[in-house]
This record gives C-alpha cells, sequence and structure tokens, in this order.
C-alpha cells in the first residue's frame, strides 16, 4: 500500500465514511490504474464543484429547517410528498 492511499484512507475514517464507501473508493482506485498512478485526479477536479455542493446543501436543510426555502426543498424534506427523498 502506497503511503498517500493509507493517509486517504485514515483521513476518511477520521471523518466517519463507512468502511463500505471506502472499500469501494479502493476498487475504483483500482480499476482506474491503468499506468500505475492510481485514480484519476481529473475526476477529483471534475466532480470536487459538485461534491461541496452536494454536502453544503445537505448540512443547511439540516441545520436551517426555519428557513424559507423553494417548492422543490418542500416537496422533497415532505415525507407524504412523492418527491420524497429518505
Amino acid at each position: 500500500m502506497k503511503v498517500s492511499s493509507f493517509v486517504f484512507e485514515q483521513v476518511l475514517k477520521q471523518l466517519k465514511i463507512p468502511s463500505q464507501a471506502i472499500h469501494q473508493l479502493q476498487i475504483a482506485g483500482q480499476l482506474s490504474d491503468v499506468d500505475g498512478s492510481g485514480f484519476p485526479a481529473e475526476l477529483f477536479q471534475l466532480s470536487a464543484p459538485m461534491i461541496t455542493r452536494g454536502l453544503l446543501n445537505y448540512a443547511l436543510l439540516q441545520m436551517k429547517r426555519d428557513w424559507v426555502y423553494p417548492h422543490w426543498v418542500h416537496r422533497q424534506l415532505d415525507p407524504k410528498d412523492e418527491s420524497f427523498i429518505a
């Protein structure tokens, strides 16, 4: 195991990422290991803004329940609505 892989795994464990998710990331890294360089850096660069927005939305919706949100947010948070996402 490379030092960078070990450090990355330890950081994910500190963030309490489930071990199954860590294992899936390891598999993705092995599948993309065409020239021995590991997980393509381009994928991190392309997906980082989307992942960050998703985490911010998740955190904001959990902490600021009293805010006035758009209609689609209310529909997704209402368990009785067909648009509800658990």
